[in-house]
């Protein structure tokens, strides 16, 4: 220990500044966050999943109110006007679950769209069944595998 190969590298120095792009706004901002497809709610108890999937949403142009639980979920369901999709956890603290957000959600807006997220599939059993307005994707998943859900769920007939 204490031996070992010293690197020095000189780079020459460039005067000038980098190309920039002609439509740097349109990188800084994607085109699907300035117009908006809604409210997304998104409930999980883990912050990082939490975030990962508002943040997501937030990517494909919804508008994310993210929720740490079931009863502040259940809460502000009623406060926004424009709420097109939840995305929720199956298992909550708290004895709650994501069966118990979606019809309470169901009760005020009979056709939101609920995508179930759950790692363990045991718990899918008895997941309410609104056909073409839930839809359940195992954990651990994509951003790839979450916004094709949330397409197809989107893109599906609203039924009752």
């Amino acid at each position: 220990l204490g031996k070992g190969t010293a690197v020095c590298l000189f780079l020459p120095v460039h005067e000038s500044c980098a190309p920039v792009a002609k439509d740097l706004q349109a990188i800084l901002q994607p085109a699907a966050a300035s117009s908006s497809r809604g409210t997304a709610m998104v409930i999980d108890d883990e912050v990082a999943i939490r975030e990962l999937v508002g943040e997501a949403l937030h990517e494909a142009g919804f508008e994310v109110a993210e929720m740490p639980s079931a009863d502040q979920a259940v809460q502000r369901i009623a406060e926004l006007p424009d709420l097109k999709l939840i995305v929720t956890d199956l298992i909550l603290p708290g004895g709650s679950s994501g069966h118990k957000i979606a019809e309470a959600a169901w009760a005020v807006r009979p056709t939101l769209k609920v995508l179930f997220i759950s790692g363990c599939v045991d718990t899918a059993n008895g997941i309410p069944e609104r056909q073409e307005q839930s839809r359940l994707l195992a954990k651990p998943f994509t951003i790839e595998q979450l916004r094709a859900s949330v397409e197809h769920l989107l893109n599906s007939p609203a039924g009752a």
